[in-house]
């Protein structure tokens, strides 16, 4: 009885997915600065590795988001993102490293911001504001203008106690720009209107 041969997908004819270039380029900004290709496919696959656990990859909420590929169809789509320019590598310190490119970037704070908005919309809906800095903090002052930018265009009052928390812990221009969106809500509001 012969060997079993597992195929690897061809260079040529590897196909990404909208989805799939969301779910690589998600993986790969929730690991930036912590390792290369082989980290992200075994971060997708939701293998938990030596290499994987030591960067604590199993508490990303990218862990085993594309379980379904096998991994080398998991780092033919990496390739493909790296051919594409979404994504590079880099070398620092002796280390490879992935990182976005201007294009990937663009993407991905836009893929960020959805999913911040989207936390907040929920948050807005329950009025629950407890520990939303704790949420937000973090994230790159790109995808929170954003998401203001996305709360202006709702003219949802229902956002505006979620700002006010949000706003209290801010860099100044961040908290210029939840002014300004305050602001621009109170003026949108039903009660701010002149009888």
């Amino acid at each position: 009885m012969g060997a079993k041969i597992i195929p690897f997908p061809m260079r040529g004819d590897v196909s990404v997915s909208d989805d799939e270039r969301d779910g690589v380029l998600i993986g790969a900004d929730e690991m930036i600065a912590k390792g290369g290709r082989d980290l992200l496919a075994q971060l997708l696959k939701g293998i938990h590795s030596e290499i994987v656990l030591a960067a604590e990859g199993e508490k990303l909420k990218s862990f085993g988001s594309l379980a379904e590929l096998n991994l080398a169809q998991i780092e033919s789509k990496i390739d493909k993102l790296l051919e594409d320019d979404l994504l590079r590598v880099e070398h620092y310190l002796g280390r490879t490293l992935l990182v976005h490119s201007p294009a990937g970037w663009e993407r991905t704070k836009v893929l960020l911001a959805g999913r911040v908005y989207a936390s907040l919309e929920q948050r807005a809906s329950a009025g629950d504001a407890k520990g939303l800095y704790g949420e937000l903090g973090r994230i790159h002052r790109e995808v929170k203008l954003l998401v203001l930018t996305r709360v202006e265009e709702t003219a949802d009052a229902r956002f505006a106690p979620m700002l006010e928390s949000w706003r209290e812990r801010e860099t100044k221009p961040v908290k210029r720009r939840i002014g300004e969106v305050l602001e621009r809500l109170r003026c949108a509001s039903p009660s701010s209107s002149p009888r």
